[in-house]
């Protein structure tokens, strides 16, 4: 049985509404206490966690996941083999399944050949534009790119009418292309430890990715407000995610803004051997206090972004 002590204890802080857009639930880090795990995320504020895969049977194993726990969603997978589009397909038509991925370009390390990397990329693609031209079936890309901007841009040009969901440790340039491109951008724990003058993090600093604009497109209707825009510009967007049991968020710069309940649950639950879903509070109020805005605020935002991207309901 988990243990909610802590989630019982501290009532006086407001727990948030918070969607978890990448962590990989069938990791072997897991597999002894994924019960536990998935209680403590719910009462951190987590209520819907979007489950990643890296391979096929990954992904079969994160659809048992979500069945078994509504309000996880299944992702599909980046390594292929012959066989892989057919049963990517299969997985990717349940209603579960909410996108595909995680898929994209890591020439960080050699995990595989660049052009293997960037084949695979550019099929799933396809496919996903496929899907969504002949059988109205449009799920998101989740992409990570590291050191690939170049080769991962001319490709997500290639295939403009794929919604994507970009994971990546670039430039502030880097930042305004793909949100002018249409992509959400999805924001880590991993942003505390970016020390770079102009990476992600001074992005959300100085606001060139902004939040506040979403309450503007809750306002108005999708089409008077697309007017307003250049036609080639789309509404700059973040969604959040934990990259569990990876990422964890090193919040000691911002420590002093954390509330005691995501404090507690960073605290007691998670490690840099192991990260958890729960922690994504304290990602939500140290980014908060990076962009100096109110953390309700951005969950709002972040998590309306996610319900909207993924097509999730509360």
């Amino acid at each position: 049985m988990a243990d909610n002590s802590l989630a019982d204890s501290v009532v006086d802080d407001f727990a948030y509404l918070l969607v978890d857009s990448s962590a990989s639930l069938t990791s072997k880090k897991f597999a002894k206490d994924i019960d536990a795990v998935v209680t403590r995320a719910k009462s951190s504020g987590v209520q819907k966690i979007i489950s990643r895969a890296t391979s096929v049977h990954s992904s079969r194993e994160a659809l048992r996941l979500c069945r078994l726990y509504p309000g996880l969603s299944a992702h599909e997978s980046r390594l292929w083999t012959p066989d892989s589009e057919r049963e990517i397909l299969e997985v990717i038509r349940s209603p579960e399944c909410v996108a595909f991925g995680e898929t994209g370009v890591d020439f960080s390390r050699d995990f595989s050949p660049k052009q293997t990397q960037l084949q695979v990329f550019e099929k799933q693609l396809q496919m996903a534009t496929h899907l969504a031209l002949s059988d109205n079936i449009v799920k998101p890309v989740l992409v990570r790119e590291v050191n690939a901007h170049s080769e991962c841009a001319t490709l997500l040009r290639a295939y403009s009418s794929a919604q994507i969901v970009m994971q990546l440790r670039g430039s502030r340039d880097h930042v305004t292309e793909y949100l002018q491109r249409g992509a959400y951008i999805a924001v880590s724990g991993l942003v505390l430890k970016d020390k770079t003058e102009d990476g992600v993090r001074s992005a959300l600093r100085d606001k060139t990715l902004p939040l506040n604009r979403l309450r503007e497109y809750c306002t108005k209707t999708r089409v008077a407000l697309e007017t307003q825009l250049e036609p080639s510009l789309s509404l700059p967007l973040a969604v959040l995610y934990s990259d569990s049991p990876y990422a964890y968020p090193n919040v000691k710069a911002a420590e002093q803004t954390l509330k005691r309940r995501s404090l507690g649950f960073l605290n007691r639950y998670c490690t840099f051997q192991r990260n958890e879903p729960c922690s994504l509070a304290a990602t939500l109020e140290s980014v908060s206090a990076l962009m100096n805005s109110g953390a309700e605020d951005v969950a709002l935002n972040t998590t309306f972004n996610a319900l909207k991207v993924f097509s999730l309901k509360c």
